[in-house]
């Protein structure tokens, strides 16, 4: 089974820890990172 197309987000936590770490405040919840394809094998 595999899921194209699969929106990847930055999540509040993450966007939250990055910019304490880089000391910017620049990054936010919900930006999109990247398209992804998922691929499940069982």
């Amino acid at each position: 089974m595999a899921l194209e197309g699969t929106t990847v987000k930055l999540s509040d936590d993450a966007a939250g820890l990055l910019n304490d770490t880089f000391g910017i405040n620049d990054l936010a919840g919900g930006l999109v990172i990247g398209i992804s394809a998922i691929t499940v094998k069982g």
